[in-house]
Parts: C-alpha cells; sequence; structure tokens
C-alpha cells in the first residue's frame, strides 16, 4: 500500500498504552486532556480516541479518523493519526481547519480510506485471484481458533461460506462478472462454529494492469440473520406450519439491510451516551440517550414486521430441543425487572424446586415469555405486581402471568390476538406482540389463553408441551 505523508505539523502528540493511557504527552495535549475532563491516570479524555488506539494496537496498523470535541465555546475538528508500535501507539493531531481545507488533500485517496476502513473492522483480509488468503488480521484468531499464520493460502470457501447458500450449497463467490460485486457487503457465515457467527465483507478488487491480482477487505461481525443457510446440516427444519411453503424471495436482504445500520446506530449512540469515548457535555449524552431509544424502538417495530412476515409465509424456522421452563422464566424476569421497576411495578416469581423441561424453541419461548410480561408491566403500571406462576399438567407445562390492570372483558379475549389490535386507543406498540406470540406459541406446538386474574386483572397462560 502507498504511504503518505502530513506536511502540516501536529499541534498535540503523545505516545500511549493500548488502553489508551499516556505513556508520555506534550504539555499542550494534557491540558487538552484535562480541558475534556480527563483526569490524571485516564484514559485519553477526547472522544473516539481510546477506541482508535486500542484497535490500531490490536491490528498492528496504522489508523486515521476525524476528532470532532467541544473546546470551551467552540467545537473543533482535528485529524488523529495513530501509529502502533507493539503494545503501545503513538499519537498525533493535527489541525483540521488550520490547514485551510487541505487537511483531506494531505493524505492520499487509497489510504484515508483503507484508515476509514480499519476503524470499523472486526478483521482484514487479502487474497489472490483464485480467492485464497494472502493476509489476515491476527485478530483472526478468535473466528477461525488457529493463527493467521496457519490459515494464509487456505481458499476463503475452507472457511465460510456465502449466505444465503444456494440450493445445490455452492459456496463460490463468484457472483457476477465485475470483481467489483463479489465482496459489496457479501455476507457470510463462518464454517463449523458453534454458535454461527456472521460477517459482512467488503473488499476492492486489485488489478496488476489488465488482469485481476486480487482483494484487500475487511470483515464486519453482523447480527445472526433470520433464516439459516440452506445448505447447513446443522439447523432445524422450518416447523410444520412452514411445509410445503417457500422462503420469500429477497426475505434475508431486506431484514438485514433495516437491522444491521440500527444496530450500529444504536451501539455508537450507547457508546456516547455512557461516556465510552471520553468525557462529553450532558447535552450530548443526553441526545445519544433519545437515539438510542429512539432506535431500538424502532428495531423492536422492524422484528415485529418480520416476525409477521415470517408467520404469514410460513418460513418460521424453529430449533426444537429440551430447553428449562423454571430456568427460562426466570431470565426474561430479570429481563424485563428494570422497566418493571421504572413503572413503579415489581415481578413476584418463586421458583418452583425442580426443573421443568418442555419441547420448544429456546430463543422463540423466551421471545413469548418476554412479551407477555412486559404487556403485563405495561397495562397494571404502579397498581401492583406481575406475579408468575408454573404448573404441570398431563402432558403440558403452563407458565401463568397475572397482572392487576383492567383485565381484559370476555368478549375481547380473542380479539386481543388479532394482528394491530390494541383495546386501548393511546397504548404503545404496534398491536403485533400477542398475535405474534400466540402464532410462536401454536407453532411450538402449545397455544395461550386470556382469562382473569383473581386480583380481577389479566391472566395470560402460555402452554407448551413437556418433553
Amino acid at each position: 500500500m502507498a504511504t503518505a505523508t502530513i506536511e502540516a505539523p501536529a499541534i498535540y502528540s503523545g505516545r500511549f498504552h493500548a488502553d489508551g493511557r499516556a505513556v508520555t504527552v506534550t504539555p499542550e495535549l494534557l491540558a487538552l486532556h484535562r480541558r475534556c475532563g480527563g483526569g490524571e491516570g485516564d484514559p485519553i479524555a477526547l472522544p473516539g480516541l481510546p477506541s482508535l488506539i486500542r484497535r490500531a494496537v490490536a491490528l498492528s496498523m496504522p489508523l486515521s479518523a476525524p476528532v470532532l470535541l467541544a473546546d470551551g465555546p467552540n467545537n473543533v475538528t482535528y485529524w488523529a493519526r495513530v501509529i502502533p508500535d507493539g503494545e503501545e501507539a503513538d499519537l498525533q493531531l493535527f489541525d483540521w481547519n488550520g490547514t485551510g481545507g487541505a487537511m483531506e488533500h494531505a493524505l492520499e485517496g487509497a489510504v484515508r480510506e483503507q484508515d476509514f476502513l480499519r476503524a470499523s473492522a472486526d478483521w482484514l483480509w487479502e487474497a489472490d485471484a483464485s480467492l485464497c488468503f494472502t493476509s489476515l488480521s491476527e485478530t483472526v484468531t478468535a473466528v477461525f481458533g488457529q493463527p493467521a499464520a496457519i490459515l494464509v493460502g487456505r481458499p476463503m470457501a475452507a472457511l465460510l461460506w456465502p449466505f444465503p447458500a444456494t440450493a445445490d450449497g455452492d459456496t463460490d463467490f463468484r457472483s457476477s462478472a465485475d470483481p467489483a460485486e463479489w465482496f459489496s457487503n457479501r455476507i457470510v457465515e463462518v464454517k463449523d462454529h458453534a454458535p454461527a457467527r456472521f460477517y459482512r465483507l467488503n473488499a476492492r478488487p486489485v488489478f496488476d494492469g489488465e488482469e485481476l491480482a486480487g482483494f484487500r477487505g475487511t470483515a464486519v461481525e453482523v447480527e445472526r440473520p433470520v433464516a439459516p443457510p440452506a445448505a447447513s446440516k446443522t439447523r432445524a427444519a422450518p416447523s410444520p406450519m412452514a411445509e410445503g411453503e417457500a422462503e420469500p424471495d429477497g426475505a434475508f436482504p431486506m431484514t438485514d439491510v433495516l437491522r444491521a445500520p440500527l444496530e450500529k446506530i444504536t451501539r455508537q449512540a450507547e457508546a456516547i451516551r455512557s461516556q465510552s469515548f471520553g468525557h462529553l457535555k450532558s447535552v450530548y449524552t443526553d441526545y445519544a440517550g433519545d437515539i438510542t431509544t429512539a432506535a431500538r424502538h424502532l428495531r423492536t417495530l422492524i422484528d415485529d414486521v418480520f416476525d409477521v412476515a415470517a408467520i404469514e409465509s410460513g418460513t418460521v424456522s424453529l430449533l426444537i430441543e429440551n430447553v428449562d421452563l423454571t430456568t427460562l422464566a426466570e431470565e426474561a424476569r430479570a429481563i424485563v425487572s428494570q422497566r418493571a421497576a421504572a413503572s413503579g411495578s415489581s415481578i413476584i416469581w418463586r421458583s418452583p424446586p425442580v426443573s421443568v423441561i418442555v419441547r420448544a424453541d429456546r430463543g422463540r419461548a423466551l421471545q413469548i415469555l418476554i412479551n407477555l410480561i412486559q404487556n403485563a408491566v405495561k397495562f397494571a403500571g404502579d397498581a401492583g405486581p406481575v406475579r408468575l406462576a408454573l404448573e404441570v399438567g398431563e402432558g403440558e407445562a403452563r407458565i401463568s402471568v397475572d397482572d392487576q390492570g383492567g383485565g381484559v372483558a370476555e368478549a375481547d379475549r380473542e380479539r386481543v390476538f388479532t394482528k394491530f389490535e390494541r383495546l386501548r386507543q393511546n397504548a404503545e406498540g404496534s398491536g403485533l406482540g400477542l398475535y405474534i406470540s400466540r402464532a410462536l406459541a401454536r407453532a411450538l406446538g402449545g397455544d395461550i389463553l386470556v382469562t382473569e386474574s383473581p386480583e380481577s386483572g389479566a391472566r395470560f397462560t402460555l402452554r407448551l408441551p413437556r418433553a
């Protein structure tokens, strides 16, 4: 890769440990650190720099990024360059504005692009024209369980498969005649890894004259996709409700397109809110908190919409196994307990002395329980605690969720499971939660019923088949 220099002198510089704590710094950088709220012995307080230093050391590669901070009454932008040296790194900060706008041109385009890519990548890779790895960053050891030096030379198809897989299990990454399209937001799954791990690959083709020489690219981990690869033999088959049905074309790409950016927004906003990158004014952390809340709400809505699409197209995939319903109820209670406390309520759950094992998809069963408990907390408010109880019957287990809210009239006890139905017009939510929960429960061989609770509120009971 070509080298580049910045002719403008660095106005701040220092040497740092991988965790962002200073080894040596200039007095000017120390003063800036203190103005940003940093104390003696703290990681550098400038937003984003601890993360940039940590990643540069981990990848053993120089990284660059802009740094925006509030310095006194002004917002100031710097260009940060981190050059790793073993377990330490040298930091240089350049005045972006003080160079008359020339900073962007001081770095050659290819170098600038690579720095930005590296700063967001989980690992880096290079491959030759035959798609065999020629270089891998050391961080792949945690992904593949082998050092990068051993993996170099192996075909990409021996370690990764495209997602979603083709019907015949083809693992060829050559998706078109144009090499520039082969690794453009390409989703792959790590082979033979439990639990499954998925990455988004991006790469630029490298040419030797007019001949394709290979690729230089990045890999960023993404959440587990909704639909499993067709070629995978370790996944469960679709539930009986999906038999004979085909998965709708384009279902996975759309879910990924919508979910992945929201995940990134949520992570970054949460990091800003918690000041993980350094001290910030409260107005910025408050904005970040609002962004996090809105992104999570939108993510929930997207999840609901795609769950409905999967249910109605018969493409819900379920991994049926033995599940400890006692443990699952405790997990659901713990997840919702903070929200209950914030609304002035509580969740009472007395765990039975023995485990109750059911046949279910663990993730979907947990999803159902969380939804039922959240609804109870939402509609009961501060009227009283939400109570969970577990009973065992012939061939089935029943877990009930009781609230002390207004209850559900007998005439509405089926209508409440209708799509987009909200009995209270001012109620939060999309009106999809109970529709999805009952459909999933029935796909698991169970059901959800609603009756009156002893406290005159509502009782929702999840029934699942015992193992």
